[in-house]
């Protein structure tokens, strides 16, 4: 006869043979419903300007209640696209009762191999302790979640940086794809030829999803980075587009759009170049060896005007060569003496300072 989506003051979802006896419905539901999270009588409300739903007959202690309207509908819609985005192959449920959880869980997916993903809207409906709980919940449960915010709380103040709300900063998630943004590192490696580290998981906070109920939209923030200031962030990317278009990953509850699956033959390509680059450096080295030249740009010096400076052997051990006198500088994080050319930061006078490794966040 119908389904009751269970959100909040409950939306449902009348079978089609019901449709125009609304009244009908109306009471016989209203003889015998109850909530089956409380277990109290509920009615119909079937109005002309709010969502239909059902509402309990006197104040009642449940879960369920005091939700807002969007919240409702941006459940059920989220609720229809993935059960039309994975089919019979998994079993999706709305408005879960998890042990343990003083909450409902607005969308749980479980699958066949026991694996569980939940899809979570928030729209500042429950207070930041609670919101806190369920976080706490699903990382103790290992259940991997994805938060989709109220695009009515996104704000802009630049066209890449967000004012972020403390308790929507508890829903930023390291996916693994932020880290490629932006996109320099790439066109150094790519299309400059520079040396130049591939950006680690880590570097930045991670992404913030957010969800039109009205349009049914996705807006992507990634590679969120902290500023100055504790609410301000830098985003890398901010991607806008359609629920429809949505690409989920098989592995974990990560969802993206189709132009950001492009980041893996950018990562491939940006390796092999790398590579290549690695390769010529250390044949120009050995060439520079052969014919006595010092590695890494040291100038050639003869003993007759340098008596003073101390002799080496090159690599090669044929003959002696007079070389510069390499000053070392000691690096103040990672505690290594490196020569002047990877010391970008440093003092003459301690022979201290941060090293390319550190800065950079790449070990060479």
């Amino acid at each position: 006869m119908l389904t009751a989506l269970l959100d909040g003051s409950k939306i449902i979802s009348i079978d089609p043979n019901w449709i125009g006896r609304k009244e009908e419905l109306r009471k016989l539901c209203n003889n015998t419903a109850v909530c089956p999270i409380c277990l109290e009588p509920i009615i119909c409300k079937f109005g002309t300007e709010r969502i239909h739903h059902f509402a309990h007959s006197r104040l009642a202690n449940c879960l369920g209640e005091h939700e807002t309207e969007e919240h409702m509908r941006g459940k059920a819609i989220l609720y229809d696209f993935l059960q039309n985005r994975y089919k019979d192959l998994v079993e999706i449920e709305l408005e879960c009762i998890l042990p343990g959880l003083s909450t409902l869980c607005d969308i749980i997916i479980k699958f066949p191999d026991g694996k569980r993903w939940a899809v979570e809207f928030y729209s500042g409906h429950i207070k930041e302790a609670k919101l806190k709980e369920k976080i706490d919940y699903y990382n103790k449960e290992n259940i991997e979640v994805l938060w989709l915010i109220s695009s009515k709380s996104i704000s802009k103040i630049t066209s890449k940086c967000l004012k972020i709300k403390s308790a929507e900063r508890n829903l930023i998630r390291d996916t693994g794809i932020d880290r490629f943004y932006p996109i320099d590192w790439y066109k150094k490696i790519v299309e400059q030829k520079i040396d130049y580290p591939i950006p680690k998981c880590g570097i930045n906070r991670g992404s913030l999803y957010y969800f039109s109920v009205e349009n049914k939209s996705i807006i992507i923030a990634r590679g969120l980075k902290d500023t100055a200031h504790i609410t301000i962030f830098d985003a890398g990317e901010i991607l806008k587009g359609s629920l429809q278009d949505i690409i989920i990953s098989k592995k974990r509850n990560v969802w993206c759009f189709e132009q950001e699956t492009g980041w893996r033959s950018k990562l491939n390509q940006a390796e092999e170049t790398l590579k290549c680059i690695k390769n010529e450096r250390e044949i120009v080295r050995k060439k520079l060896a052969e014919t006595k030249e010092i590695d890494y740009g040291l100038s050639r010096y003869s003993k007759g005007n340098h008596q003073n400076w101390p002799e080496t052997t090159d690599t090669l051990g044929e003959s002696k060569i007079l070389s510069q006198k390499v000053i070392l500088y000691t690096c103040t994080i990672c505690n290594r003496q490196l020569p002047e050319r990877d010391m970008p930061i440093r003092k003459l006078d301690t022979r201290k300072g941060s090293c390319r490794d550190c800065l950079y966040g790449e070990k060479r």
